[in-house]
Formats: structure tokens, sequence, C-alpha cells
């Protein structure tokens, strides 16, 4: 149900590229933050389409407080959260990975080849004037770049095509094409990529989304399919009216707090 209601709320940005929508909530009961049983770091993605030789995968990530509980299991799952995305990207169609250690079949597709992707990853942090703690911009849906220590990335995003990668450094790594992207992979979804503090209390995935689709940086291309990856444990808090919801002065909403958004 929820990502039903994700890709309708998503159907704008659908008219402007081909779009996939994986909303990735994790377990939590009431106002309980606390992972139920590792659920987060264990969570796997089901096969992907792969309907286009080339895709961007955009993720937005909820780094309010609510997601602050969850940092340990956050920075735990990184690496297992984005080997688990590479690898139901693989597919025989785009060939057999030349690093690979078993071999590329319908039933494994571990071995099969990338298709020609970019990760990129933003904050769901977009400021809330009037709400406490936060302020007018948050990070502006600005793509991020690996935390300190982690991978160096050529751009601000991790590129693979043809086997090859815009990874220039990925320490750990074996020296392997595939290494280095995991790596990466992993550092990208790492919470140090989006700050040590927590954020705005208010979270925007999908304002964050459509501001990230429609910036002119050169990540989304116009011949790719699009990803979307939603990393969130609050309400979605986008508005077209931010201005009047988030405004401590407006009358008939409640508090400034996140509970505006429900």
């Amino acid at each position: 149900m929820l990502a039903r209601l994700f890709a309708h709320a998503l159907a704008p940005l659908a008219a402007l590229v081909p779009l996939a929508v994986l909303v990735l909530s994790c377990g939590c009961s009431g106002d309980d933050v606390t992972p139920i049983s590792g659920e987060c770091p264990e969570a796997t993605f089901s096969a992907l389409p792969a309907a286009h030789h080339k895709l961007d995968v955009l993720i937005v990530a909820d780094t309010s407080a609510r997601m602050a509980a969850r940092w340990a299991a956050w920075d735990a799952g990184a690496q297992p959260l984005a080997s688990a995305l590479l690898d139901a990207l693989r597919d025989a169609r785009f060939g057999v990975d030349p690093d690979a250690t078993t071999a590329c079949s319908a039933l494994d597709r571990r071995g099969c080849a990338l298709p020609d992707l970019r990760v990129g990853v933003v904050s769901a942090d977009l400021g809330a004037p009037g709400v406490a703690g936060c302020d007018a911009q948050g990070q502006g849906a600005a793509l991020r770049a690996p935390g300190p220590g982690c991978a160096t990335l050529a751009d601000d995003w991790l590129a693979v095509s043809a086997a090859q990668s815009n990874v220039q450094d990925a320490p750990g790594s074996s020296g392997s094409t595939r290494d280095d992207i995991e790596i990466a992979a992993g550092c990208l979804l790492g919470r140090a990529a989006l700050g040590s503090a927590p954020g705005c209390a208010v979270a925007q995935p999908l304002e964050a989304a459509r501001r990230a689709v429609s910036a002119q940086n050169g990540f989304l291309r116009d011949d790719a399919a699009l990803l979307l990856l939603v990393l969130s444990a609050s309400d979605d808090c986008s508005s077209d009216d931010a201005a009047r919801l988030f405004d401590a002065a407006t009358t008939g909403l409640g508090a400034a707090t996140p509970h505006r958004c429900l």
C-alpha cells in the first residue's frame, strides 16, 4: 500500500522520466523507533525489471531525529543493503561481470553485469522555517558525496558503465572494479554521507525527489530510467504550500511540529 501511495504522489515525476518507486520502511511500532530484530540491516530487494540498459538510481534518505535512534543499524546495514540493491539490478541481458566468482544465470544473477548505472543520494531535509531545530533550506536536495574516509568518486554520484566506474579510491577494496563499486555504493548509503548530526525533524522525501529530478546537475540522463529509493522512518511532510504549513503563526494546524503532516 505504501509503495502505491508513493507511486501516486510521484506521478508528476513519471511524466518526466520512466520511473520505478521502491520504498524501504524500517520496522517500528507507534512512536517506538527501535528497529525490530535488525529488520533494516537485513532488508533485501526482490528482482527489479531490467527493461532499460541505462538506469539512474536516486536514493532519498530521512535524516531526522526519528532516524537518529536507528543510526547504528543504518551504519551496520549500509553495505549489505548496497550489495543487495546491486545484485537485484544485475541481469544476464547486461552480460557477465568479469570480476564475479559465480556464474551468471537466470536463477542466480550475482555473476551477471550491472546496467549502465548511476547512483545518487539526497537528504529528505529541506528545512522548515518555524519548526524548532530547522533552518530555511536544510540540505536543499543536493547530491551528497561519501563521508570522510570512505570511497572517493570523480562525481557527486556513483557511475558504472561497461565494467568501469568513476570510483577513484575505495578503502578496503581488493582492487577489483566489482569491489570498488560495492564499497562506494555502501559509502553513499552510509549515514556519514548525510552529516553526523540529526537534521530537521520535518522530512520531505517526495519534495526532495522532485527537486533532485528537476536539478540541472548532470546526474539524470534523458535516455535512462529512474529508480527512486526512499529510506524513511517519518511521515512525508512535502507540501505545495510549505510556507503556510510550517509557519508557527498559522492557526488551525496545531503546534508547528511534524504532527502537522499527519
